[in-house]
Order: structure tokens, then sequence, then C-alpha cells
């Protein structure tokens, strides 16, 4: 990427590159010092190179130079732009980890869309399944608290009157009524299959940095 922008911004008259580019000090200030990596991921597309486009007005999808598509075959979503592609997301974090050392990984959003008028949601039972994969078949475990996230699902349905500090230890008496096909699945979760999901609190963050401060003291 760096490489193709530096060529068209000197075809396109520019003295440098459009891109801006870190200095040695900044990176040397820099590395080691990320807490986690965020991840954001709803979908998946396949890219094919394409002819080199003209040199013009700069825009993303000239400097990407390529042909990106989803295949009408693709289970669609209530988003046009949006397939469902729950097998990419296992795809990504098994690139994310290789690539910078296994770093702590957080899934900040995620998630399908549909048109909300039923909440015997089969689509988003169907997604969450297919994308909650063991981890005994990767070799990799990212770190997963099923618990947290049976109770976060939950409290989507009363959270205004929960008086708790964090959802995910909230233990407040309320009636709930969840469909019994998404109970089921959440029971499925706990005692089967692992899926990273949480929210970030104050507890979760003074964990990363004490592991962070750790991972930095054994490099001295």
């Amino acid at each position: 990427m760096k490489t193709r922008i530096a060529q068209r911004s000197a075809q396109e008259g520019y003295n440098t590159s459009r891109l801006p580019a870190f200095t040695s000090r900044e990176k040397a200030y820099l590395r080691g010092t990320y807490d986690y990596f965020g991840v954001n991921m709803y979908t998946a597309s396949i890219i094919k190179a394409s002819a080199e486009p003209p040199i013009g007005h700069p825009s993303f999808d000239l400097d990407a130079g390529n042909t990106e598509y989803q295949p009408s075959t693709w289970d669609s979503s209530y988003s046009s732009w949006l397939k469902i592609t729950p097998w990419a997301m296992r795809k990504l974090l098994n690139w994310v980890s290789d690539t910078y050392n296994q770093p702590d990984i957080i899934i900040t959003e995620n998630g399908v869309s549909d048109s909300g008028a039923s909440l015997d949601d089969q689509i988003r039972v169907n997604f969450y399944r297919s994308l909650s994969l063991p981890s005994n078949k990767t070799g990799k475990n990212f770190e997963i608290k099923l618990d947290c996230f049976k109770k976060n699902a939950e409290l989507l349905m009363d959270v205004a009157a929960c008086k708790c500090k964090l959802h995910c230890k909230c233990k407040c008496a309320k009636d709930r009524k969840v469909p019994e096909i998404e109970k089921a699945f959440l029971l499925d979760q706990r005692t089967v299959r692992q899926m990273g999901m949480d929210r970030i609190d104050s507890e979760t963050t003074k964990q990363l940095q004490n592991k962070n401060l750790r991972k930095q003291k054994s490099l001295l």
C-alpha cells in the first residue's frame, strides 16, 4: 500500500507521498505501547486484481487498484452491503494473532442486521452459532467470557432498570421473556462453544494494562 500510493502520488505531481509516514523516532516511541487490538468486523468480500486505473483525482478506489465483490450465493442480511460471512471472523482473528505476535484482541463491533420485525431471530442465532467455532479446531484460544455474554444479552431487554456498575456482574432479579430458541442457543454457548463477546470495563482495562506492563518488563 505504501509503495503503491507513493508511486501514484509521484505520477500525480506530488513531491511526497499522500500517505504520511512515521519517522524512525516515532516508530521507536510507539513500538510496544498498545494495550490491545480492537477489531470491527461485519462482512467480507472477494478481491481480484484489475487493470491499472488512470492517473486522475486521488480516491480510495484508484489507490486500491482492484475489484471488490460479494457473490450472490452468499446469504444476505437486511443491509444491501452486509453479506452474512461469520466464517471470515476466525480468519481475521487468526491473521491478526499471527501477524502481531498474539496481542490481546477485543471484538469491538460485530453483528448482522435484520428488519427487527420479530423476536424469533433465527438469522442472528445462526450467525452467532456459525461465528463461535470451538477453539480446539484451530489451536488458538482467544480469552472468552461466556457468562458476561449471556448476562449482557439478557440485559438488552431491560438495561435501563439495571443499577449494577458492571453489567456482566449484574445480579438484579428480573423477569425476562427470552424466546426459547435464543435461550437454548445461550445454554449451548455456555457448555459447548466459546465466543469472544464482552464489553470493555475498568476491570478489564486494568488487567490489560498489568499484562502489558509485565510484557514490557520481560523485554528489558
